[in-house]
């Protein structure tokens, strides 16, 4: 008798099985996506402080200019 209960449940664990791996893929995908959308916004605030810098050098060189 409790071979067939445990026979009788077999599809729902192996179901519950799949569902467990499928949600640890997925979890570990949206970490990856994260850190790399961590990394794209580090990369976004050092071009950002890069164009600022260059602005600024702009500036400096029209100033020279305006005084020759």
């Amino acid at each position: 008798m409790l071979v067939t209960m445990l026979v009788s449940l077999l599809p729902l664990l192996i179901f519950i099985a799949i569902a467990v791996i499928v949600m640890r893929i997925f979890k570990r995908a949206e970490q990856r996506a994260n850190e790399r959308l961590e990394i794209e916004r580090v990369r976004a605030q050092e071009l950002q402080h890069q164009v600022a810098e260059m602005k600024l050098r702009v500036h400096r060189i029209e100033e020279i200019l305006e005084e020759i």
